[in-house]
């Protein structure tokens, strides 16, 4: 684990690409564990989204409901 999150946060990348860079990292590595390929993938995919895409969901959300300005004023 720790070599996956150190190649990880050496390899540059998108925001956009990431949750690609990560599959092929866990892939690659997990390989020699196992061969089941689409598990990897599929549990790497599900913890990217667990962790970064719905607490941006729901923070997307809250910052959209504040009142920066009064209007009533």
């Amino acid at each position: 684990m720790f070599v996956f999150f150190f190649i990880q946060s050496a390899v540059p990348s998108l925001d956009l690409l990431d949750i690609g860079v990560r599959s092929i990292t866990a892939d690659t590595l997990f390989g020699y564990v196992t061969n089941q390929h689409i598990a990897i993938v599929v549990a790497v995919s599900l913890i990217y989204i667990i962790n970064m895409i719905i607490p941006a969901i729901f923070g997307s959300i809250f910052v959209f409901k504040l009142k920066f300005f009064d209007r009533n004023s």
